[in-house]
């Protein structure tokens, strides 16, 4: 019989695999320049395959191409899901998939619809490279003219795959996107395959099948709650950080707004800002993107879920509705479980990184939120750290990557429930 735990310590031991597959890779010495450490090394392979993007050196000067090749490798894979990724490679003859391979990729997938996870797992793969090449197209029109063919197609690529992936990585040394601040082009490219890669490949799937039918009727009900949510986000945070950083320019602005929930690339100095723009950013960090997306944090729908829920209590109303539609009291639980445990994580990790090298508490607030959400964003010298608060960093972004509930879910033992018991309901005091 196939146990619901293996749904989760397979992608678990998967994310591992990578990580350290990674780890060797990158200490070859055609790999890098000589000057990589152990720890630099694992701190690479860990928030490549996390898709998160911070980083103890420089990869444009540490790496050598080939070990820049082997970051966006693993950062593909990591993007795409240890479990999709094989399943897609074992199911190329289209064989018949096991028990254990449906379940597995349902999980993976987000869907319980079995009759669709092979045509799924097949669209999942074919969108990811057709945007990531159309990315990569539109980039080479300004790179090539700027850095020359060689150096012009390989800058295309690699940023095609870290913006869509949301990983956050970039060539240009120090700088970073800062040199792009006012670059309307380069922006809008990159802004666009930032959040593509934020709502999920399930909106995405649904986007294009409307627009093939020249209708937006039969929309599907999550591909509504992300895109609305997201939309309220994206707007309202724009007009936050303009409102606490009235210096930066509106481009500044309208980036800062999308890569802060996804993916790490920066236009300004994150260090620079005020308190409460970094409080600001650290919770919109929190938030992330989309389910079934390349980007991580606790989800807009899930934090839709709990406004609505909130409105719905201060209002006495029995069920949570959105666009006509009632809610499941079970999906309510998983996203409250979600946010409850996201936060928790995050508040010890804050303690124990203040025991371990004290260096303001909006700082750590911010760095914990950054790996924990997979966004990479940083506004300290990660490389300066003591070797236990990189270790602290590299386990946040395991955990965010992988799923904290799906990891206490391997060590917390469940019992099947009784549903034929019909429990005396019990009055609390609120």
């Amino acid at each position: 019989m196939f146990k619901e735990r293996k749904i989760y310590i397979v992608p678990f031991l998967g994310f591992m695999a990578i990580i350290i597959a990674g780890w060797i890779l990158l200490m070859m010495p055609i790999n890098n320049n000589g000057n990589i450490s152990i720890s630099d090394a694992f701190f690479t392979s860990v928030s490549a395959t996390c898709v998160n993007g911070l980083s103890t050196v420089d990869i444009s000067q540490d790496y050598t191409f080939l070990g820049q090749v082997v970051i966006a490798l693993i950062t593909e894979i990591g993007a795409i899901g240890f479990v999709t990724f094989i399943s897609y490679i074992l199911n190329i003859k289209k064989r018949k998939m096991t028990l254990s391979e449906t379940l597995l990729l349902s999980n993976a997938l987000n869907d319980n619809n079995y009759s669709r996870l092979r045509y799924r797992l097949k669209k999942v793969i074919k969108y990811t490279f057709i945007i990531e090449l159309i990315g990569s197209l539109f980039l080479a029109m300004y790179f090539i003219p700027e850095y020359g063919i060689k150096q012009g197609i390989w800058y295309s690529i690699f940023h095609s795959i870290t913006a869509f992936c949301n990983a956050g990585f970039d060539l240009f040394g120090t700088s970073g996107f800062k040199i792009f601040a006012n670059n309307i082009y380069i922006n809008i490219v990159i802004i666009c395959l930032m959040l593509l890669g934020a709502i999920g490949y399930f909106v995405i799937e649904d986007i294009i099948s409307c627009i093939r039918k020249k209708s937006f009727i039969k929309i599907e009900y999550h591909t509504k709650i992300v895109l609305v949510t997201s939309l309220i986000i994206y707007i309202i945070s724009a007009i936050l950080i303009k409102i606490l950083e009235p210096n930066l320019s509106i481009l500044q602005v309208l980036f800062t707004s999308a890569t802060v929930r996804t993916t790490g690339f920066s236009t300004i100095d994150m260090a620079s800002t005020s308190t409460l723009t970094k409080l600001l950013l650290s919770l919109l960090m929190l938030i992330g993107g989309g389910p079934g997306s390349t980007s991580g944090g606790i989800r807009i729908t899930s934090i839709a879920i709990l406004v609505l829920t909130v409105s719905a209590t201060l209002r006495n109303k029995k069920d949570v509705v959105a666009f006509y539609r009632k809610i499941d009291i079970q999906t309510i639980k998983q996203a409250i479980t979600n946010i409850f445990i996201s936060c928790l994580i995050v508040m010890i990790s804050i303690i124990i990184f203040v025991e371990l090298q004290n260096i303001g508490v909006d700082k750590i607030l911010f760095m914990c939120i950054s790996a924990f959400s997979a966004t990479g964003l940083s506004i300290v010298d990660v490389e300066s750290l003591q070797l236990a608060v990189k270790i602290l960093l590299m386990i946040l972004m395991f955990i965010g990557r992988v799923g904290p509930i799906s990891i206490l879910s391997i060590f917390i033992l469940k019992r099947k429930e009784n549903k034929n018991i019909d429990y005396v309901t019990g009055n609390i005091m609120l």
